[in-house]
């Protein structure tokens, strides 16, 4: 290595790390460590829709509280889980795009989505039955535009 200077560090988590001491690397090895030292308060993912009113409808009708953000966004809180509603769609990526709730009877969330699914005009919102996984009890739900709902205890 040409140049600069050949350390090990020891970091606060105490991982070490072998490091060629030159401006770039100094550079970037600051910056990990400020971001060691920052928390996260929030995690929001955007959401697309292919109809916009229709999974405002559905989200609501789920029980999610919805708030208008910027830019025509709506966030969706319900319990410790948020995410911000967009009015935008791209299939490949609504149809792979899914999202994890954990809660404390799937069965309920199964028998809730069913009902609202059933009774509403949800377009291609669709459930499948509760499964279990091992000892883990799952139930998937799709919105209207395909984003996949994992309910799993």
């Amino acid at each position: 290595m040409a140049g600069g200077k050949s350390v090990r560090k020891k970091l606060n988590s105490g991982s070490a790390i072998y490091l060629h001491w030159d401006c770039v690397e100094v550079c970037v090895l600051l910056t990990v460590i400020n971001a060691m030292k920052s928390t996260i308060r929030e995690l929001v993912v955007y959401v697309p829709a292919e109809n916009f009113a229709v999974s405002k409808s559905f989200y609501a009708a789920l029980g999610f509280e919805l708030t208008e953000g910027w830019g025509g966004t709506f966030d969706c809180r319900l319990g410790g889980a948020v995410f911000r509603l967009q009015n935008y769609y791209v299939k490949d990526w609504a149809e792979n795009f899914m999202m994890k709730f954990d809660v404390d009877d799937v069965q309920a969330w199964h028998e809730h989505a069913k009902q609202v699914i059933d009774d509403g005009d949800y377009s291609n919102a669709r459930y499948d039955e509760p499964e279990m996984i091992g000892d883990t009890q799952i139930c998937h739900v799709w919105d209207p535009c395909g984003v996949l709902l994992i309910f799993i205890s």
